[in-house]
């Protein structure tokens, strides 16, 4: 596979196809274009806090699981019903109850956990809004940070 005296060179042999042999950490050449001008909005710390988190989070997530559980129990929860509401004299079992109570309780999760994430997403949308409606600020490509992101020869 390799020739002895190329073990631990960090040299990668050329071929046909891949073009001569060059150094493992070489960059490849790379090109940068830049517009005439950049329009940019101030972002403040806590605004970017707020925007970068998860879409859901862990609210978001509980209350889809909530509502994945009650639309689960649906079928379940209507055979109970049809035993309790017909003339039986035997008591529910556990099962039976556990259904009656986690039913009620993973939809009422559901609905709190995505109301919550609800107004978080209404927060973001307004906060990006405010922040789009800033005045906007250019940045001609002549400036001085332009010259940082320019590669270097």
């Amino acid at each position: 596979m390799s020739d002895a005296g190329e073990t631990g060179t960090g040299v990668i042999k050329g071929s046909e196809i891949h073009g001569p042999s060059r150094p493992i950490m070489e960059a490849p050449a790379q090109r940068f274009t830049m517009p005439d001008a950049v329009d940019w909005h101030m972002i403040l710390d806590q605004e970017l806090d707020q925007l970068s988190r998860p879409e859901t989070g862990v609210i978001g997530s509980i209350g889809f699981v909530g509502l994945g559980a009650a639309i689960g129990l649906v079928p379940a929860f209507s055979d109970v019903m049809g035993n309790v509401n017909a003339d039986r004299l035997e008591p529910l079992t556990g099962g039976e109850i556990a259904t009656l109570l986690i039913l009620p309780g993973s939809f009422m999760l559901a609905v709190v956990c995505l109301v919550i994430f609800a107004i978080s997403v209404c927060r973001d949308k307004a906060l990006t809004g405010v922040i789009k409606a800033r005045k906007k600020q250019s940045m001609p490509a002549s400036s001085s940070a332009a010259g940082s992101i320019a590669p270097s020869a």
